[in-house]
């Protein structure tokens, strides 16, 4: 790995940039407490005035551990995983430094690319770590929607087995994208296909996602356009039952269409995983 501090590279408006904002926005969460306990979750990545409720539900939810793993997406089927080259990550929230023996480890098994590009579905995730999470290092990775994804997984959970070490695992993607803008419109305008999209795209891949079933998270999110990341989801879900996590729960749904509509709209979930 590389040396260096990761700083904020997102436009404002992604989130906010400093605590004292952070804090008064997740101040705002309503609805039911959560009791730490997940080993896993699946978490969208707009920005924070539409999905960053929904994703604090489960990143807040997630047990205390000795390393939190990020895996964001945007990468295509014959991608490599990506790794950030950073031993440290400057937000808003607080200072989160990288697990370089985990990282190392991740190096020493696949054919990583680093990469320091900007990227949304793990930036906008960090200040929710920082936040809830301030003690605890960090590995960032990008997963391909691929096989890849599993056997990320699948290495996690056995890297904590052999080292005795406690890792929590973020996968981070939004659900369908529908409208011109994304060029799907198969069920006609997003006002007509509104109920499709929550009950049927959207609800399939949920449910694949709640049961394990990584090659059916694979196929729906490339096939069906239900997932902009789904290899980020199926790498979650593979370490969530690898490790005996298999206890899944849907915390929240919603779309962008809920609080602005538009032509265009886009889905998100909070999924946790907890042991059975």
């Amino acid at each position: 790995m590389k040396e260096g501090i990761h700083n904020p590279g997102l436009p404002a408006g992604w989130y906010p940039r400093s605590r004292s904002q952070i804090r008064s926005f997740l101040e705002k969460l309503d609805g039911a407490a959560y009791s730490p306990g997940g080993c896993a979750c699946i978490v969208p990545h707009a920005g924070w005035s539409f999905s960053g409720k929904t994703a604090a539900r489960a990143i807040s939810a997630m047990a205390s551990c000795d390393v939190l793993v990020l895996v964001g997406g945007h990468l295509g089927p014959g991608d490599t995983i990506w790794l950030l080259p950073y031993s440290a990550y400057n937000t808003p929230a607080g200072f989160i430094e990288t697990h370089r023996a985990l990282a190392d480890s991740i190096e020493s098994r696949f054919d990583i690319r680093h990469s320091s590009e900007t990227d949304n579905t793990t930036e906008v995730q960090l200040p929710l770590i920082a936040y809830y999470h301030p003690d605890t290092p960090i590995v960032v990775l990008r997963a391909p929607p691929s096989g890849l994804a599993s056997e990320l997984g699948c290495m996690l959970a056995e890297y904590e087995r052999e080292e005795s070490v406690k890792i929590g695992m973020i996968g981070s993607t939004d659900l369908t994208h529908y409208g011109p803008g994304y060029g799907f419109t198969p069920m006609g305008t997003a006002a007509e296909a509104y109920a499709w999209i929550r009950d049927v795209n959207d609800h399939r891949f949920i449910q694949a996602a709640m049961k394990g079933d990584v090659q059916q998270i694979l196929r729906l999110g490339l096939a069906e356009h239900s997932a902009c990341s789904p290899g980020a989801a199926a790498s979650a879900v593979s370490f969530a039952f690898s490790s005996g996590c298999r206890r899944s729960e849907l915390l929240e749904y919603s779309t962008s269409y809920d609080m602005m509509p538009s032509e265009n709209l886009v889905g998100y979930a909070a999924l946790l995983y907890s042991p059975a």
